[in-house]
């Protein structure tokens, strides 16, 4: 009797001491959640805890239906369900009906007993019983700490689908291959659902979206060969006429075929109503009609501090003005607006704004004067690559590239004694008039060491000299390159040409020597790129003669008629003034009508991801463009902080119907690859092996967790 007193005293005293190293440990975490709270609260303030709540109850709420789909289609069609989870391990706290009570376990995978507990029994220091004893429930209700994503853990259901049995009558595999794909499916379709009720709710309450209204029109696009002009609306198109607004004029060309005709009714300014058929082009990663969306005259007022302080500095003009005028033109809508100035060819351009003020309580009206910078936009971004070269990069001009220049001096750090704004290179290394994939191959050569510049610099004379400076390539971390510190921009005050470029699919380029100077298009004589470029607009579609000489050499080189088939016009836009969008209130007027926008919107958001996952496989837009769990919730974040909760509402939303797209590729892990793999068994009478099931099952998780760690490093970097 003694040696097992001993031997339950020695018990006891063990499990004491096992229990206030417990508490100590539940004391020591305790402490450290508290101090993490009051860190936050103090440094960012209960609003930033309120609003990092919203978000994650927003999106929470997106996880909860998708997998309450799951989880109901499986308890209508009697199957063993053990964990809903919102959130993945480790489980924060869970959640169950017992025959004790209500049992409620947090962190027990945390605080667990004994070395063999593990996270489905109550063997946990950190479990309660509250209430009544009561029948038992299979389902644990379960907050996960990860929060982005969640899971339904159904009793015989693996990744790689119905291969092990069970002698279970409720275990996944024991139910009819069309019961298990009504579980697998239900996901994506509870999210869609989702996004068609909070559509409805947002179309019932009213939402302002752009209108489906032609701002402006990209030269030589489908669009302008088709005959339409800015300030158009299109009020049909693909079929399509009910709530329209400007996506749907992008949707419709994302989701043409090549060469395919799309329909549109288009009601032009005087009111009358044209029918069209265009086919869209490819441009870029995306095919376009070439419409742009059109806008406001009053500068936003939607700009933080800095941003208007560098405004009425670079223009004269603040948030709230309204440009009345250009280069001395009366405008009263923004496709005038947008006319004058794609059709003008210079470095700046003259705005005259209205501005309101208030003096002492009475409205007053002033007319400001202010210049704008404008941008040129390039003839093609694709151009015939040349091998050995890093031309990737260029911007040409009608196959014309113009030389390098210094558009910015303040992030200029170490080489302000050096480089200064305007300075045109006309020798970089070894390589005289570089172009830009030449300026990139050269300092990535000379990362850390002297890199011997000549740049073009104006005189206060003005009489322009050459300069000589030495440089140094720094490796930039953030950026992941080799750089100078510069700015760079295209040399257009000079009609010099640092080479020229075929054009893919059209003309090679003009047989220009290169560092020559354009004298001459046309029998016009030029001073300037901008001299070109106006006169090759006055002449669009049409013989283009350039004259050149380059020292003791003379030349001239044509740009066919025919050769315009791949060649864009070139137009001016302005980048420092951003303008208030048009907006219209789109508003359901009774529960039926909320219903038909809301599923025209949800439907339209699922094609929108549907035609970006295609042009992620077919290699057309970079996974850099992505955005991963930290990008959405940031912004979110931002949403929830500086817009309404109408706003948050709306991508919610958007990101539920982009889930549904998402989850419904056939491919593992995702439920369109389970769902592909049950219509496979259904096929053939059996389930496809573990072994091939596995194996697409690994490259599907290899895939798509270096895509998630890619993107969620990129969303990192832009924090940052």
């Amino acid at each position: 009797m003694n040696v097992n007193e001993d031997i339950k005293k020695i018990e006891a005293e063990e499990e004491s001491k096992l229990q206030k190293a417990r508490n100590r440990q539940i004391l020591v975490w305790s402490v450290l959640a508290a101090a993490a709270i009051f860190w936050l609260i103090f440094h960012f303030g209960f609003a930033f805890l309120t609003n990092v709540l919203i978000v994650l109850l927003g999106i929470g709420l997106i996880i909860v239906s998708h997998e309450f789909g799951h989880f109901i289609t499986a308890k209508a069609v009697d199957m063993n369900v053990t964990a809903f989870s919102i959130g993945f391990p480790p489980t924060f706290i869970g959640i169950k009906k017992t025959q004790k009570g209500c049992r409620v376990r947090i962190l027990p995978s945390l605080f667990k007993k004994t070395a063999s507990s593990d996270d489905e029994t109550d063997d946990s220091q950190l479990t309660y019983y509250i209430g009544k004893a009561g029948k038992n429930n299979d389902t644990e209700f379960r907050l996960g700490l990860i929060p982005f994503g969640g899971y339904v853990k159904i009793v015989g259901q693996e990744d790689v689908g119905s291969i092990q049995h069970s002698d279970d009558p409720r275990s996944y595999v024991n139910k009819s291959i069309w019961k298990r794909f009504a579980v697998v499916v239900m996901g994506v379709i509870f999210n869609t659902i989702l996004a068609i009720v909070m559509f409805m709710l947002i179309f019932g309450v009213g939402k302002k979206l752009p209108p489906p209204v032609v701002g402006g029109i990209e030269p030589g696009s489908p669009a302008a060969k088709a005959g339409l002009v800015e300030g158009d609306e299109i009020i049909e198109i693909a079929g399509g006429k009910s709530y329209l607004d400007f996506s749907d004029i992008a949707m419709a060309a994302a989701l043409s075929g090549r060469n395919q005709k799309v329909a549109m009714k288009v009601r032009h300014n005087d009111g009358s109503v044209g029918q069209y058929e265009i086919a869209a082009e490819q441009d870029g990663d995306m095919r376009q009609f070439g419409i742009m969306q059109t806008g406001t005259l009053v500068v936003t007022d939607k700009l933080p501090r800095e941003d208007a302080d560098e405004l009425f500095k670079q223009t004269a003009l603040k948030p709230g003005d309204k440009i009345v005028a250009v280069n001395g033109t009366p405008v009263q809508a923004y496709w005038q607006f947008y006319q004058i100035v794609s059709n003008t060819f210079a470095p700046k351009i003259t705005l005259l704004a209205e501005r309101i003020s208030d003096v002492n309580g009475v409205k007053q009206t002033k007319l400001i004067e202010g210049t704008a910078h404008l941008v040129v936009s390039t003839s093609s971004k694709q151009t015939a690559s040349k091998k050995g070269k890093n031309n990737k990069d260029l911007g040409n001009f009608y196959t014309l590239v113009p030389r390098l220049k210094i558009l910015d001096d303040k992030d200029l750090g170490q080489y302000e004694n050096w480089f200064k704004k305007g300075d045109v290179i006309v020798k970089i290394a070894d390589v005289n008039d570089p172009n830009y994939g030449q300026f990139v191959d050269a300092i990535n050569k000379y990362e850390d060491k002297d890199m011997p510049v000549e740049v073009l610099r104006a005189g206060t004379n003005g009489i322009d000299k050459i300069v000589r400076l030495d440089v140094i390539p720094r490796y930039n971390r953030s950026l992941r390159k080799v750089i100078l510190g510069v700015s760079m921009g295209s040399d257009l005050d000079r009609p010099v040409a640092a080479e020229t470029v075929g054009i893919k699919g059209g003309p090679k380029g003009l047989e220009i020597s290169k560092g020559a100077t354009v004298t001459s298009v046309n029998g016009q004589k030029v001073s300037s790129f901008y001299d070109i470029l106006e006169i090759a607009y006055r002449n669009t579609g049409k013989d283009l003669q350039f004259d050149w000489t380059k020292g003791t050499e003379n030349g001239t080189a044509v740009l066919l008629e025919q050769d315009w088939k791949a060649i864009k016009p070139v137009r001016s836009f302005i980048v420092d003034v951003p303008f208030e969008p048009v907006v219209r209130l789109y508003k359901a007027e009774n529960i039926i009508q909320a219903v038909q926008m809301g599923y025209h919107k949800t439907w339209s958001f699922i094609m929108m991801s549907y035609v970006s996952i295609r042009r992620l496989a077919e290699g057309l837009v970079g996974s850099n463009e992505l955005m991963g769990p930290v990008g959405i919730a940031t912004i979110s974040y931002r949403i929830v902080s500086s817009y309404s909760i109408q706003d948050f509402l709306y991508l919610l939303a958007l990101l539920s119907a982009c889930i549904a797209a998402l989850n419904i590729v056939p491919m593992l892990p995702f439920d369109g690859g389970l769902a592909l793999f049950l219509l496979i068994e259904k096929i053939k009478g059996s389930p496809v092996s573990e072994k091939i099931q596995n194996t697409f099952l690994n490259a599907g998780w290899v895939l798509v967790g270096g895509l998630f760690l890619y993107v969620t490093f990129n969303d990192v970097l832009r924090l940052f």
